[in-house]
């Protein structure tokens, strides 16, 4: 049964990520934007409510720079039914409405998920986390730079901040 009082939460699935001549480059995002594209309609079809994060560099920073198309969420996924919250702040939650939103929709359990897990998804989980709200981590609608860093940051999520860690199909069929 999908947890009640749910949302989902997609952390910086924006294009800065496929950009050959970016320092963030991850490469190989076709198969995580497919599984986070359902994920999303999955949610809406379970009037869910869905956020994605955006970040914004900082004025010294090429690389998420608000004067590039990089800054923009990934085509691939939704957004009509979606709010999104642009951020200057690891921190998802710091100065933006994201909280604010979660609230005003009565959610208390989380799916997360987004780029790159070892940063801004690892923010987002332990800020939520910390918050009080019940976090399931959906880790193949996740990236990371390399396998190494995202076993790194699963493991730890789970064994530190006890978060609940899915992969889509369980979510999908465990959850709905």
């Amino acid at each position: 049964m999908w947890e009640p009082n749910s949302g989902v939460v997609v952390v910086d699935f924006q294009k800065e990520w496929k950009q050959n001549d970016s320092i963030y480059h991850l490469g190989r995002t076709n198969i995580v934007e497919k599984k986070c594209r359902t994920l999303v309609h999955e949610a809406q079809k379970n009037s869910s409510p869905v956020a994605y994060t955006k970040k914004l560099g900082r004025e010294d920073e090429e690389a998420f720079s608000e004067d590039t198309e990089n800054t923009d969420i990934i085509e691939e996924l939704p957004d009509e039914g979606v709010e999104t919250f642009e951020r200057k702040n690891w921190d998802p939650f710091i100065n933006t409405r994201l909280e604010t939103f979660l609230k005003d929709m009565n959610v208390g359990h989380l799916y997360i998920a987004g780029m790159a897990v070892n940063a801004g998804v690892r923010e987002c989980v332990e800020s939520a986390f910390n918050r009080g709200y019940s976090v399931t981590l959906v880790k193949d609608c996740c990236l990371a730079e390399t396998s190494e860093e995202m076993q790194f940051t699963v493991k730890d999520l789970q064994k530190y901040r006890f978060i609940t860690v899915k992969t889509l199909k369980q979510v999908i069929e465990q959850s709905w």
